[in-house]
């Protein structure tokens, strides 16, 4: 018997082993990420500061000087008071860390540059063809929310155009993503947010150049809608949970197989053993 059970043990190590990397993928919304952020969709309320934002001239593939957030804002356990913003549809913290704007999307997170991102609408975006970029903190302290807009931007090589816009929240450190009609043509694109080495993120959407993007995660969640509709008049919160720490689930196939291995694995232990007579 002590061999009976030692094997189920084994069996029980492999399979927790086979199923926890997809608990934090058993959510229909993606999240939460290693870290403890998760996101929800919620009423499309864009900020609009086009004609009262600061006007931030950058040409393709150009990331700004740092940008004064006007509050301390958390993000992956640190604070910052400025961001890097990319023409791009992208910010950074801490620094810009890749080239020439980082025009080439991929899925988060990933240990390459660019990390310690939020990606509102990162994709090939050309600021010098069109449209305009601008930045504003609104609000009253304690509860001030800092709004980075790209209105109208073009796709590069493209007549279509992207309006976004990323918000940052005082107090709660809460993200906040809006959309406007976002129209895109053969181009990738990633939205979500990576930690400072690229270990941890949560990738709300990747789409690559040669196929319709799609939601990452069960439940198909697509806010890129079909016939390149691209998050048209949407808004998504990415929040961390009070803790910092994820708290995944189980599918209900998962919970069962370890239940009855537990049972038999129990049951092993206490059988009694025989004396011989």
């Amino acid at each position: 018997m002590p061999d009976t059970a030692a094997s189920l043990a084994r069996i029980l190590v492999v399979l927790t082993c086979l199923i926890m990397p997809a608990m934090s993928a058993a959510t229909p919304f993606p999240g939460p990420d290693g870290f403890g952020y998760a996101a929800r969709s919620i009423p499309n309320i864009p900020r609009f500061v086009l004609m009262t934002g600061n006007n931030l001239v950058l040409g393709d593939d150009d990331v700004s000087e740092p940008i004064d957030i006007g509050f301390a804002f958390n993000f992956y356990g640190v604070d910052y008071e400025q961001v890097y913003v990319s023409a791009n549809g992208l910010i950074e913290f801490g620094g810009p860390s890749c080239d020439e704007g980082c025009y080439s999307p991929r899925p988060i997170p990933q240990i390459d540059d660019p990390n310690n991102i939020i990606a509102g609408l990162w994709a090939d975006l050309d600021p010098s063809s069109g449209g305009s970029i601008r930045y504003q903190t609104i609000g009253s302290p304690g509860s001030r929310e800092f709004v980075v807009g790209w209105y109208f931007v073009p796709f590069y090589g493209s007549s279509n155009n992207a309006m976004f816009e990323i918000i940052l929240h005082e107090g709660t450190n809460e993200i906040e993503l809006q959309y406007g009609s976002v129209r895109a043509s053969e181009t990738s694109t990633s939205v979500g947010i990576e930690n400072g080495d690229g270990t941890l993120g949560l990738q709300i959407y990747f789409g690559d150049d040669e196929e319709e993007g799609e939601g990452v995660g069960p439940g198909s969640f697509q806010p890129f809608d079909v016939g390149h509709v691209v998050l048209s008049e949407s808004g998504y919160l990415i929040t961390l949970n009070a803790s910092g720490v994820p708290v995944p689930t189980l599918p209900a196939w998962a919970l069962s197989l370890l239940a009855g291995l537990l049972a038999l694995l129990a049951g092993t232990r206490r059988r009694p053993v025989s004396s011989g007579r």
